[in-house]
């Protein structure tokens, strides 16, 4: 009789791991006074095939050395020698009114901005988007919270629960800073626009949706890229732990598994969408009918990557609205420290 094969258990356990810990990196729990829910932020999104015109892969993208005849946002070769991504890059894209048959526009004068967002990066990254936000009427940003919450950096900073002591940990070895506790939303122009904690809960009820079955879809999502890249990926992070700028590694490695396992995280939203995506996706569109309404014409909605493609959809149908600049801004610096290049360069806008 054939003995079982075990040697896929220890891939898969470090495949599972990864696969959570992208998971983790989008996922912030906050307990409001009294109330012990998740606060959660979104999924990213899967760059595996990266156009900067893809409505499906336009919001993150790893970006490459330039080489001639070979586009930065593709993986570039020298020779026989494959280069490494030098940044992690994330869109600001821009929608506005579309003019048909050359009549003036419902909602002219509005522009909404797409503003993607990872949930971990360089320090000067978020400083970039503080700025930024600056220039908005109303910022739109994603938090599963109680309506009056307003998010101090003292409690973004809290590891008093085994979801934050994860991300703070993944946060220093990889020598990154966390949204919440970079990005001032105690601003004027910021507007919380997603579910309460019980709306988040009651929406699961109703689509008979739960924590152990996100798992176990993306235990099966795990299974199925183990087996197309052959564990290529589990052994770029064990070897990058051995590696002397184990840092720098362990980013290069998370990043291109986060480009990989996006595609995972979207398939936890489910043929019918789920409340983790699709039904946040409705609030924060709740909150941008109710901000124009009020005469706000400069507008950002500050949510995960991975919403972004059904937003955009639903502000192309819903809003008529036309999907119009692209904006790159740098979120990992993937570059050698002692590289001349790219000193300076993480949180820029990269426009090609």
């Amino acid at each position: 009789m054939r003995c079982p094969d075990f040697s896929l258990r220890p891939v898969l356990s470090l495949r599972l791991f990864v696969t959570f810990f992208v998971s983790i990196l989008s996922v912030n729990l906050f307990a409001t006074e009294g109330v012990e829910s998740p606060v959660l932020d979104s999924p990213v999104n899967d760059p595996s095939v990266l156009e900067a015109d893809s409505p499906e892969n336009g919001y993150l993208r790893l970006r490459y050395p330039p080489t001639e005849g070979v586009a930065s946002d593709k993986s570039a070769s020298d020779g026989n020698l494959v280069l490494d991504p030098i940044a992690l890059d994330t869109a600001i894209v821009s929608f506005e009114p579309a003019v048909v048959d050359g009549s003036k526009p419902q909602g002219a004068g509005v522009r909404v901005d797409l503003v993607a967002a990872v949930h971990v990066g360089e320090r000067s990254y978020y400083d970039v988007l503080n700025r930024r936000f600056a220039d908005y009427d109303v910022v739109l940003y994603e938090l599963v919270a109680e309506p009056e919450t307003r998010l101090t950096p003292q409690q973004a900073e809290r590891r008093d629960n085994p979801v934050n002591l994860m991300q703070g940990g993944m946060q220093d070895a990889l020598g990154l800073a966390h949204q919440l506790a970079s990005i001032d939303y105690l601003r004027g122009n910021f507007v919380r626009a997603d579910m309460t904690p019980q709306e988040f809960l009651d929406s699961m009820q109703k689509r008979d949706e739960s924590f152990a079955k996100m798992f176990f879809r993306m235990a099966g999502n795990a299974l199925a890229a183990q087996s197309e890249d052959a564990g290529a990926g589990d052994l770029q992070i064990m070897a990058a732990l051995l590696k002397p700028d184990r840092e720098r590694q362990l980013k290069l490695a998370m990043a291109e598994q986060l480009c990989r396992f996006g595609g995972s995280l979207r398939a936890l939203d489910g043929p019918d969408g789920s409340t983790l995506v699709t039904e946040r996706n409705k609030k924060a569109l709740d909150g941008l009918r109710e901000q124009m309404a009020l005469g706000k014409k400069r507008v950002a909605i500050f949510y995960g990557a991975a919403h972004m493609p059904d937003i955009q959809k639903r502000l192309e149908e819903d809003f008529q609205l036309r999907r119009g600049v692209v904006e790159w801004i740098e979120a990992w610096n993937l570059q050698e420290v002692n590289d001349e290049s790219g000193k300076g360069q993480a949180g820029q806008a990269v426009n090609e």
